[in-house]
């Protein structure tokens, strides 16, 4: 019998026994197959056996696949073993690592979407000062018992890991935070806004919307377009950060509301057709048949709009120079204020894929006002193309975030 370590690729389960696809560490190495006896490793092991997850056994026998024992997990293949001595006061961005002993081994750097016991990280009390490093705070009792056990590997749901589970750094939650020293520490930075969406389809995903929107019985119009830079949709939303994104509750993923596509739009064929009047074009009737008014609802339906491919999520700054001018009313500042670096998250390089539908009933051929002679599904098309064009979507369009291209 012997020890080895490998790194798992893939992992499953069969009748009583778990089988384990995985490589020894070394570029050359070949794949191999271990089994185990379920009964014989905890739930929270099991649990954690995804791929490149690094895991220590007791090597049977050298058949194939090769039967193992005392299964623990290591790491992650790009957390090694390095040992870091910090400077006194140095902050270090670590966890620990999980097994089914608890936390053991030396300290490896956050994975992105790798869970971390908060009642187990090293953190100093109120009384002592600030933590030495980034954590997760003001989980319920349930969730941190949950972590604990080992129940969850990772966080499968981006707006999840986003907003429910912020790390603290300096009494204040952080997505992201670059790298800082003074005079007595360094702070490390923090980087916990980038994800893979391992769990969603998104091909799966436009095909149901499809779909379901043409279930409805109705004339649809489909638009695929993607940002020529980057695009921000929910910035100013609730957040426990400073800045948000719109990010679906089911799915987790950025998505553009169907409301925000309405209201785009409508504002767009205002400043365009009626001199940015809106009395005046709530009295025109393609106007109200289009988007609708107070009185009666608009015959045109603008759908949620869903990536098509899986986003490409980058962290931006903006930096207001004169943060007591801004916050607070004083008085314009000089150049001597200290700028104040605010991070936000955005989406860049992804396709989404955007409906708009109308009964055939309500098509109909618009007989006066600016729109005079022409039908309400083509009024609505041409515009939305145009606002998303020349006008963008979501937050900063003035500055050219959120200008949109096929």
């Amino acid at each position: 019998m012997k020890i080895e370590r490998i790194t798992v690729l893939s992992f499953y389960e069969e009748k009583e026994r778990g089988i384990i696809i995985g490589k020894k560490p070394g570029k050359d190495s070949d794949l191999e197959k271990y089994v185990f006896n379920l009964k014989d490793v905890t739930p929270a092991v099991i649990n954690q056996l995804t791929r490149g997850i690094d895991v220590e056994f007791t090597l049977l026998d050298n058949k194939s696949p090769s039967l193992i024992k005392d299964l623990k997990i290591i790491g992650t293949q790009n957390n090694s073993y390095k040992e870091k001595k910090e400077k006194p006061g140095q902050e270090n961005f670590q966890y620990r690592n999980v097994n089914n002993d608890g936390y053991k081994g030396k300290n490896k750097q956050h994975k992105k979407n790798n869970l971390s016991n908060p009642n187990n990280l090293k953190n100093q009390s109120q009384d002592q000062g600030e933590p030495s490093h980034p954590f997760p705070k003001y989980l319920p009792a349930d969730t941190r018992e949950f972590i604990k056990k080992g129940g969850a590997a990772e966080i499968s749901n981006y707006a999840l890991m986003l907003n429910k589970y912020p790390l603290v750094q300096d009494n204040k939650f952080y997505f992201y935070r670059a790298e800082s020293r003074t005079k007595s520490r360094t702070i490390s930075g923090i980087d916990n806004y980038t994800y893979t969406f391992p769990e969603v389809d998104f091909h799966m995903l436009t095909v149901r919307k499809e779909e379901a929107v043409k279930g409805l019985g109705i004339l649809t119009h489909s638009l695929v377009m993607g940002p020529e830079w980057r695009m921000v949709v929910g910035l100013g939303g609730a957040s426990v950060y400073e800045t948000s994104m719109t990010l679906h509750h089911v799915y987790g993923i950025p998505y553009i509301p169907g409301s925000a596509l309405k209201g785009v739009t409508r504002s767009w064929v205002i400043a365009n057709c009626f001199e940015s009047n809106e009395s005046k074009a709530l009295e025109d009737k393609g106007f109200v048949l289009i988007f609708g008014s107070t009185k009666s609802k608009g015959k045109v339906l603008f759908f949620d709009a869903f990536p098509m491919e899986k986003p490409t999520i980058m962290v931006d700054i903006m930096t207001p120079h004169y943060k007591d001018y801004y916050s607070k009313g004083m008085a314009p500042g000089d150049d001597y204020d200290s700028p104040n670096p605010i991070p936000f998250i955005t989406v860049e390089k992804t396709k989404f894929n955007f409906m708009v539908g109308i009964e055939a009933k309500d098509n109909v051929t618009i007989d006066k006002d600016y729109f005079e002679g022409k039908r309400v599904w083509d009024v609505a098309k041409e515009w939305l193309n145009k606002a998303l064009r020349e006008h963008g979507i979501g937050a900063k369009t003035a500055v050219g975030y959120g200008i949109l291209k096929t």
